[in-house]
């Protein structure tokens, strides 16, 4: 495409005198109209990007007791245990987590009041990991249920710190929490369905 753009160069040197002569200026404030002018389908392809709604779980005012599902592989206990550790070890303690190792689940089959956090090859997606909840209620929603998958096409072989970033990213996502803290920002990850 470059090469049909640069006029088509016959040799390395004409390529090179072509690009040369490109004025990278011009470029200047180039994606200011791309959100509502050419291509605004490539932005409308998340729906919860800028949606920072948070959810809650269904409780007593008291801060959240939850129970997390471990339906993970021998491979993502370490990852699962720092996590959970690092959650629960918050200041203020407002978190009381319940951890039940059950059988593996790739499918992650969501079940209501608890969080199940899994893992498995879900394929070029694009995202490492992902929360989907299922959202309940209209005026005051609440989580009725909440999966967070492990996306092993990009983490089976990644080094444990980003293992580790993914799963503690999608268990708090399962918490309620969107993107707006400063550690979440970088990776689009939270879907939820809406049943009223």
């Amino acid at each position: 495409m470059i090469w049909h753009f640069l006029g088509r160069p016959g040799s390395v040197d004409e390529f090179k005198d072509a690009f040369d002569d490109i004025d990278f200026s011009d470029f200047t404030g180039a994606l200011e109209n791309l959100t509502d002018g050419v291509f605004p389908e490539l932005w409308d392809s998340d729906p919860f990007v800028g949606d920072n709604t948070t959810y809650a779980w269904e409780n007593k005012g008291k801060g959240l007791v939850l129970e997390l599902q471990n339906a993970l592989d021998d491979s993502w206990q370490v990852e699962f245990s720092v996590a959970v550790a690092d959650w629960e070890e918050g200041d203020p303690d407002t978190l009381s987590l319940v951890s039940k190792r059950i059988d593996v689940d790739n499918a992650c089959s969501p079940v209501d009041g608890v969080m199940k956090v899994c893992n498995g090859n879900y394929g070029d997606t694009g995202w490492l990991g992902i929360n989907e909840m299922i959202i309940v209620g209209e005026d005051k929603p609440i989580i009725k249920s909440s999966v967070a998958k492990m996306n092993e096409h990009y983490l089976l072989n990644a080094d444990s710190d980003k293992r580790r970033y993914t799963m503690c990213h999608e268990i708090g996502h399962g918490f309620g929490l969107p993107h707006t803290d400063e550690q979440f920002d970088n990776v689009r990850s939270m879907k939820m369905r809406l049943v009223v």
